[in-house]
């Protein structure tokens, strides 16, 4: 079967089970507010609060993510992010994200190589497993017990569940992405994908409380060949650059760092693609010696302003600042990222200016 053929068959499946979901919330919906004459008011009320939190939170997102994160915490992986619309809780706490929406997700991270194909394939399913069971015990329950607004609250969602899980485990492709049932298929095959993918988050898992010094050179460099607009190769290219940089190999981390800006045109997601162009920014300016090359960059990653990333290639430009990035750096929960950025700024404060000649 093509390629296309694939996305023609899950964007059909897609709209047929979406549209079913959306028929079971009306009739779920209807059916609860003229049920009992006694209840109408409360679960009208009901009805109105969840359409609003189906605006602003979802709830069948919601469920999906603490699905996920709950799966990681039971197999030992380590919390770094989640994800609902435009709300985020991270190390550092809870925020409002002002940058873009999401639908949801959910990072975790394993803490180590032992059985990490195993723990990444369980987190992959808990957020349908919760989907589903949540969407079968409140479906169950609306038959079975006597109508409360409370309890229609939580009811209303049930075939949004539903959706949520079922297409979470059809194995597809997307724009978006790759689908939880998908990634599982990756894991049981043992895929290249997946071994290059596993090794992306083994490194980021040794950064979370250590430095590059403690990742192994096999696990960036020894890896199967897969296609470069995959994020897990974009994601590889960027921890390979990091890595030899630490390693003060200095010549392979220009070279990774000009194979990761042609790779960049593949990104869709617009905030990486500013951390990116941050990135850029700081080795234009400090490796190459490019002003107006940093310059331009660092206008297209405007998105990222205030980030680490983004007051380092300010500074690396400008030299000013040095105060609020070494503040930002002290903040940083990340260990393996501190110490990098503390090297990099150790670098850029080394730099040879342009007109030097040098």
């Amino acid at each position: 079967m093509s390629g296309r053929t694939k996305r023609i068959l899950y964007t059909v499946f897609m709209t047929v089970t979406g549209l079913v979901a959306v028929a079971g919330t009306i009739l779920v919906g209807f059916f609860g507010v003229i049920q009992d004459a006694d209840q109408t008011l409360g679960c009208s009320i009901a009805l109105v609060i969840f359409a609003l939190f189906c605006i602003f939170l979802p709830p069948n997102v919601l469920i999906h993510e603490c699905g996920h994160l709950c799966f990681g915490a039971l197999f030992g992986m380590q919390f770094v992010s989640v994800s609902v619309s435009r709300l985020q809780i991270s190390k550092q706490g809870l925020r409002r994200l002002g940058k873009r929406a999401v639908a949801g997700e959910a990072r975790m991270l394993p803490r180590n190589e032992n059985k990490i194909r195993l723990k990444s394939a369980f987190y992959s399913i808990g957020g349908a497993v919760f989907n589903l069971i949540y969407g079968a015990v409140f479906l169950v329950l609306f038959f079975l017990v006597p109508i409360h607004p409370v309890l229609f609250f939580f009811e209303l969602s049930a075939p949004l569940n539903l959706y949520e899980g079922i297409s979470a485990l059809y194995p597809a492709e997307s724009d978006a992405g790759r689908t939880d049932g998908k990634m599982i298929c990756e894991f049981i095959k043992n895929t290249d994908y997946s071994k290059v993918f596993l090794a992306v988050i083994a490194a980021q898992g040794i950064l979370q409380k250590k430095n590059f010094s403690e990742i192994p050179r096999r696990m960036l460099f020894d890896l199967p060949v897969i296609r470069e607009d995959e994020p897990a190769f974009l994601a590889l290219t960027q921890l390979r650059w990091q890595y030899l940089f630490w390693h003060q190999d200095e010549k392979g981390a220009k070279e990774q760092i000009k194979r990761l800006e042609n790779l960049s045109e593949y990104l869709s997601d617009p905030v990486a693609a500013a951390e990116l162009y941050c990135e850029f920014s700081y080795a234009e300016s400090v490796f190459f010696s490019c002003t107006t090359q940093a310059e331009q960059y660092l206008k297209q990653a405007e998105i990222a302003k205030g980030t680490n990333v983004y007051l380092l290639a300010e500074y690396a430009e400008t030299q000013e600042g040095k105060e609020n990035l070494q503040s930002a750096l002290n903040a940083e929960p990340t260990a393996g990222i501190k110490d990098l950025y503390g090297a990099l700024l150790s670098r850029a404060d080394k730099k040879i200016p342009p007109e030097s000649g040098n």
